[in-house]
């Protein structure tokens, strides 16, 4: 998956290792755009460049949440549950920590591939 893919793009499927490293990322590059705000002393609410980058660092978030829920066999819609207050605790856990399903699912191809290991009494 190409990294525009992985982070503009809804469909698909990732794991939780692409998951945690997307999100530092995204939280990476967040991080420079305030630094950079914060020392040209741009105001936010005026620069046309910082919402246009605080607009694609959201689209990125909620692309990338939205394949880890597809991962764990559930619509993007669940995303929703955050604005529960308690609901992003609940979004931490299962997008971080819960492995997503084995196989196939409605969502798409198993992103971790699973691979058959035999044992044919060769040692």
């Amino acid at each position: 998956m190409a990294l525009f893919e992985l982070l503009f793009s809804f469909s698909g499927r990732i794991n939780r290792e692409k998951w945690w490293l997307t999100q530092l990322l995204i939280f990476g590059v967040f991080i420079i755009v305030r630094g950079i705000v914060g020392l040209l002393e741009i105001e936010d609410t005026d620069s046309m460049i910082v919402s246009v980058c605080i607009l694609c660092l959201t689209w990125a978030l909620l692309a990338t949440n939205t394949k880890r829920l597809h991962d764990r066999d559930k619509s993007g819609w669940w995303l929703l549950i955050a604005f529960t207050g308690i609901g992003i605790f609940w979004l931490l856990i299962e997008l971080g920590c819960c492995s997503g399903t084995y196989g196939q699912n409605r969502f798409g191809p198993d992103p971790l591939k699973y691979k058959v290991v035999r044992n044919r009494g060769r040692g």
